[in-house]
């Protein structure tokens, strides 16, 4: 005779395989007059990385030091001073196995093409393209340049998990004639955000630009290479990141240069 499947067991065998598989799933940020759709990432995305991209072995390098938050790193000259904590990425995009091995491709299209990573949205996604970044901590910098080639914005986000489940967090956005900080929280259907600070500006297609997007405690702050910053504050910012994405919103849009600092 069959024994009943003894319930409590059965409830704690689901919620191990949820807590297993969940960490695994990430949702792009909520896109203004967008959907959000599903993506998926994987955990080695972080470890399987070369040690010349990576720094996770030297965090007590020479030339990291500590910067208080209203000091952002001289995007005119980012390679003349570092944020403080540790050199965790730093990808040039010389080598197209970076994408995949390091960077996961969510919805869009992404090539790495002439030492850069090239994105675009598909129309019949209704979403913007994403690529993803596993990461693990609460204090994050990151420096990239951009390009507009038809897309009309780009953003840099971040995702947690909250109480087992996943959670947006924030993002920087960046169209030719704004540039914007947003508190994000929920998840799919239920995403919602909040403006904390904007500026208008007025970027050219197919010129490189400079973006230094940077949270520290429960503070965002973003800067451009043309001297624009904003910054704001929200409870919640300071939740431990456990993604970092590129968006792009439109057509093509060019990344290169990307330097990630954390501090746990």
């Amino acid at each position: 005779m069959r024994r009943p499947v003894d319930g409590l067991a059965l409830a704690v065998v689901s919620c191990m395989c949820v807590r297993i598989l969940l960490p695994l799933v990430f949702v792009g940020c909520a896109v203004p007059e967008m959907v959000t759709v599903d993506m998926q990432t994987s955990e080695p995305g972080v470890d399987a990385a070369p040690a010349d991209t990576i720094a996770a072995d030297r965090p007590n390098r020479a030339d990291v030091i500590t910067l208080p938050l209203d000091r952002l790193p001289d995007v005119r000259l980012p390679d003349a001073v570092e944020p403080a904590g540790r050199l965790l990425l730093f990808d040039s995009f010389d080598d197209p196995s970076t994408l995949g091995r390091i960077w996961r491709v969510g919805k869009g299209t992404w090539r790495v093409d002439a030492g850069s990573l090239e994105g675009a949205a598909i129309a019949a996604e209704h979403h913007a393209a994403g690529v993803a970044h596993a990461i693990r901590t609460r204090e994050i910098t990151v420096q990239l340049r951009f390009q507009f080639n038809g897309a009309n914005q780009v953003a840099i986000c971040y995702d947690t998990v909250l109480a087992g489940m996943p959670e947006h967090v924030g993002c920087v956005w960046v169209t030719r004639r704004s540039i914007r900080i947003e508190r994000a929280t929920g998840y799919g259907p239920t995403t919602m955000s909040q403006l904390l600070d904007s500026r208008t500006i007025s970027l050219q297609q197919g010129q490189w630009y400079t973006l230094v997007q940077e949270i520290v405690g429960t503070t965002m702050v973003a800067r451009l290479d043309n001297g624009v910053e904003i910054r704001g504050s929200a409870p919640g910012l300071d939740a431990e990141k456990s993604l970092l994405k590129l968006h792009i919103g439109g057509e093509t849009a060019r990344f290169d240069d990307i330097k990630v600092w954390i501090r746990p």
